[in-house]
């Protein structure tokens, strides 16, 4: 995961350099949500970090969590749906 998370802060790095020339102090915090809904401890570190208590902190990171899961599954059913009616859907 620290591969991946060094990924998405690098995704970033221009606005962040943006940000810093015009006279921002900028302190990077990412949350890493995967797509079957797996969040990491680093997630709740970062938003204990911003101020937010553990329990909202915990709240949220379980939020984010039910969200992808429930997104990945909408996902799912729309290919499912286009592969019915216009055939194979996607590369491969």
């Amino acid at each position: 995961w620290l591969e991946k998370m060094e990924e998405k802060k690098g995704q970033h790095a221009e606005l962040v350099k943006a940000l810093e020339a015009a006279g921002w102090t900028v302190e990077m915090h990412v949350l890493l949500v995967g797509h079957n809904g797996t969040v990491y401890k680093s997630g709740l570190d970062a938003l204990t970090k911003l101020g937010l208590s553990k329990q909202d902190a915990s709240a949220l990171l379980e939020d984010l969590s039910v969200h992808a899961v429930v997104t990945a599954h909408e996902i799912g059913m729309a290919r499912r749906r286009l592969e019915r009616t216009c055939g194979r859907v996607g590369v491969g």
